[in-house]
């Protein structure tokens, strides 16, 4: 009955949020010998930044989530901007304050978890496997980039100057700064998209560093995974920017840990190319400033944002070479058959 209340609540949850995408609950999927994943107490989104009120009501009450797990960094979170209404009612915590990798948790105590997947060594190694010259390209366009938001800060203090006689560096209602800004503004999200499009297709493609994060951010998604597995942190809804890559990955894993069939979480993960190519994917992930994205060829695009099947199932492939499967993959970093068990106790049950 419990878990009837429960399937009535999170169903349609797609559309019951208005500024929180690409949202699907982990739950309901066949686990084999007649058992499911249970609904209601995993979910994967794109990023939150643009939780309307509504949006926060839904996510703390309907579903009552517990946790919010992000895997950006505070830097990308902070260049997409938006509303991040949820940050009031989810205030900011480490991986080593949550269980398991801290202490106790009280009970009903909300919390947003940082776990940066894409962290420095992974970024290091990135750049070695990559062309010289795309490297090159690479840190042309970040040094670009960073003139350009310099420049835009600059432009915030002069029109505050000439415009109020006051240093206001934010938000200035100035027509003067709305006209200068967005040559600049243009440059750097086209900056931004291109170093790391760069970044990403230097390798080979983004399944390429899909393998890299599996191999080298291994510790990361072991904390994630724990996080997840843990009944004490559960509801959690776990995302990244566009819940496509380092989400998608996590889901995958978690997924597989249940049982769930190789070609089910392949499915899975496709779904989110439906959203990949809405307008609001582009707006959100380039700060508001998603039409300029439409700078970039189609091959950029397609390589940075759209998610195909082969990616999800080439990384499967590098599993299986590499490590022997996805059970020995996450043996090997920390995510045992003890703590596979305790992610099964929570998440998967019998067909009723």
């Amino acid at each position: 009955r419990h878990q009837m209340a429960r399937d009535r609540k999170t169903a349609g949850v797609e559309s019951k949020l208005e500024g929180v995408y690409n949202v699907r609950d982990l739950g309901g999927h066949p686990c084999g010998e007649g058992r499911v994943t249970r609904r209601g107490v995993l979910f994967r989104s794109a990023g939150t930044s643009y939780a309307t009120a509504s949006d926060v009501s839904v996510i703390s009450r309907d579903l009552g989530i517990q946790t919010i797990l992000d895997f950006r960094s505070r830097h990308d979170a902070s260049y997409v901007g938006g509303s991040n209404l949820l940050e009031t009612v989810y205030p900011d915590a480490t991986a080593r304050e949550v269980p398991p990798l801290g202490p106790s948790r009280e009970k009903d105590r909300r919390l947003r978890v940082w776990v940066k997947i894409i962290h420095s060594k992974l970024t290091r190694e990135i750049m070695k496997r990559g062309s010289t010259s795309r490297i090159l390209r690479y840190f042309a366009w970040s040094l670009l980039g960073k003139i350009a938001l310099w420049l835009v800060w600059v432009l915030r203090m002069v029109c505050g100057v000439l415009c109020t006689w006051q240093l206001q560096p934010r938000d200035l209602p100035s027509p003067l700064f709305d006209i200068l800004q967005w040559p600049l503004l243009w440059l750097d999200t086209v900056a931004i998209t291109r170093k790391y499009t760069l970044a990403f297709t230097s390798l080979g493609g983004m399944a390429e560093l899909y393998k890299m994060m599996l191999e080298f951010a291994g510790d990361r998604f072991a904390q994630a995974l724990k996080i997840c597995a843990s009944k004490e942190n559960q509801p959690v809804i776990f995302h990244c920017a566009s819940g496509k890559d380092r989400a998608g990955l996590v889901a995958f894993l978690l997924l597989r840990a249940c049982g769930v069939p190789l070609s089910t979480c392949v499915e899975d993960f496709h779904k989110t190319d439906t959203w990949s190519v809405m307008d609001e994917h582009y707006h959100q992930i380039s700060g508001g400033r998603g039409k300029m994205f439409r700078r970039l060829s189609s091959a950029e695009l397609d390589a940075q944002l759209r998610a195909p099947k082969a990616f999800i199932e080439e990384a499967n492939s590098f599993l299986d070479k590499r490590y022997g499967g996805v059970e020995a993959y996450l043996d090997s970093i920390g995510f045992d058959r003890a703590w596979r068990e305790r992610l099964r106790e929570t998440m998967v049950v019998k067909v009723q």
